[in-house]
């Protein structure tokens, strides 16, 4: 028999108790930062027609999503993300505008394992809709630097916007039927290099000299008035997404110091996100810790078009980090967070006839709101101790046949060694 016949499928993993309590501890200080912004926790679907998940999600995508029928017949998916499933919830319901939803769950893609990205993650996501104000924009990224700074990492986030972008590749003159590629192979730009996208690109018919130039545009960064004066700087920038998007990052940049983020952000035009659904301001938050440079952490932007698909046309923003990313980093950094699952009690007998009375002192200690562990195989008292000294109980309970007599145990501190006689009654 193969040593790994039960192992899981590649790309998935079992989660164990200590890293699971690392998570809950986790989730717990999202949950808090979601509360500050008065967002409300939802979670759509894990199982969707396969049509809802891939509207403009784009084609790299498509290929990812995990696909199968029902016995119906009928083509669904696993979800890769929670904006769809958000924006298709929004679109079914009649809550008041704005919605401000968020959610932490587990998603699948089809993808090629790495370390920290594995084909099932899990992602907390937050989503606004129903307003178009720039604000709701730097609401967000406030609401993932907040997140960051609550772990206490070092970061930075970068900022763009795909309106801009899309005008210097019109100047630039890649096709209107090429647009969509460009931004799918710029996207890949930190990952494989100026080089590979260029090739990706000539793939996809995009004329070499014109991706070069459209790469050259897309290397401005820093301020407001670095991007503003370089891309004005632009032979024929005169395309009529260009000013309009400036606008719009003129009052991001403003809209972010009134939020007091600021300090951490900064203008990169190489931000595009990958996913077709961005219509605007797109941004990514990335660790500077030199042992973890260059982990993207969260990353989201606006995608006005995306709830209209499903019935209902409103303009949305939202951001996602993943969770294995940030585990990872946390790690690295050595933060993350130590939570004991080690019970108060250990309940343990001398004789195996006194099981019952274990039971029963078990219990009234879990419904005085104590977690307590109550001795099941039949051990020696001295293996018992050792497990209780294993799972890192507090105190043990010996219930023992000379003390019963007398209505008391015995209880000991594991830290001190110390032994008291204490009352049933009293426990």
């Amino acid at each position: 028999m193969p040593e790994n016949r039960f192992q899981p499928p590649k790309g998935m993993r079992d989660i164990y108790p200590e890293e699971m309590a690392a998570r809950q501890a986790i989730f717990s200080k999202i949950r808090e930062i979601m509360k500050l912004y008065s967002f409300r926790e939802v979670e759509p679907t894990k199982i969707e027609h396969f049509e809802t998940l891939a509207a403009k999600s784009g084609e790299e995508i498509e290929k990812e999503i995990y696909t199968f029928e029902d016995k119906a017949g009928r083509k669904l998916g696993l979800r890769f993300d929670l904006t769809v499933g958000m924006a298709r919830m929004v679109a079914s319901s009649a809550y008041p505008l704005p919605v401000r939803w968020f959610c932490i769950a587990d998603m699948f893609r089809y993808e090629a394992p790495q370390k920290g990205r594995y084909r099932a993650f899990w992602q907390w996501d937050a989503e606004i809709f129903g307003s178009s104000s720039i604000f709701a924009d730097a609401e967000c990224i406030a609401l993932g630097c907040d997140a960051m700074s609550a772990f206490d990492i070092e970061f930075e986030v970068r900022m763009s916007n795909r309106k801009l972008v899309e005008g210097i590749m019109r100047v630039v003159g890649i096709p209107k039927n090429k647009i969509l590629d460009a931004f799918r192979c710029v996207d890949k730009l930190q990952k494989i290099g100026k080089e590979n996208v260029l090739i990706e690109m000539e793939k996809r018919g995009i004329d070499p000299e014109k991706g070069e130039k459209v790469l050259d545009a897309l290397k401005i960064s820093g301020t407001y008035k670095d991007v503003e004066e370089s891309v004005k700087s632009l032979n024929n920038s005169d395309d009529p997404l260009i000013p309009e998007a400036l606008k719009e990052m003129c009052m991001l940049d403003k809209a972010l110091k009134f939020f007091g983020v600021d300090k951490h952000c900064t203008f990169d035009l190489s931000i595009v996100r990958g996913l077709d659904y961005y219509t605007g301001i797109v941004f990514e938050g990335y660790a500077t810790n030199r042992k973890v440079l260059g982990s993207a952490l969260f990353g989201g932007g606006r995608y006005d078009g995306l709830v209209g698909r499903y019935g209902k046309d409103v303009p949305a923003v939202g951001l996602a980090g993943g969770v294995e990313r940030l585990m990872e980093v946390l790690k690295a950094e050595g933060k993350l967070p130590s939570v004991t699952t080690a019970p108060d009690y250990f309940v343990a007998f001398v004789t195996p006839e006194l099981m019952d009375v274990c039971a029963s002192i078990a219990s009234k200690l879990r419904k005085r709101g104590m977690a307590a562990e109550m001795e099941l195989m039949d051990r020696s008292l001295s293996k018992q101790l050792k497990r209780a000294s294993r799972i890192g109980a507090k105190k043990v309970i010996i219930v023992g046949p000379k003390e019963l007599e007398k209505d008391k145990v015995k209880v000991r501190d594991m830290e001190s060694g110390e032994e008291v006689l204490v009352e049933v009654n009293n426990l």
